[in-house]
């Protein structure tokens, strides 16, 4: 049975370009590691620099194994150096389909 990722990522405003270049690369990484990216959004009201992104995996084994497989990355420190200039808060939250919207 699936499980869903859902992340909230609030990113400086002056850093909104970089974020997204870097999240390119994440998102490549992530696909290798057989995570599937349901849908990537940034917020139209509210706070502007908000992304939302929404991630589906086998189970919550393959959401260690995906950051694993991220973390064995020859670029990975760039990555995690990158975000930290770029990131103001992530919440991360599991999630299961329901029914009524399959």
């Amino acid at each position: 049975m699936s499980v869903y990722i859902h992340t909230t990522l609030e990113v400086v405003a002056a850093r909104k370009t970089q974020f997204v270049e870097i999240m390119k690369r994440v998102h490549a990484i992530q696909t290798e590691a057989g995570w599937k990216m349901v849908g990537a959004f940034q917020q139209r009201t509210g706070r502007f620099h908000t992304f939302l992104h929404i991630w589906e995996m086998d189970d919550f084994n393959h959401y260690q194994t995906g950051l694993e497989y991220c973390f064995a990355q020859p670029d990975i420190d760039a990555i995690v150096a990158g975000l930290a200039e770029c990131l103001e808060s992530e919440t991360v939250v599991f999630a299961d389909r329901v029914d009524y919207a399959a």
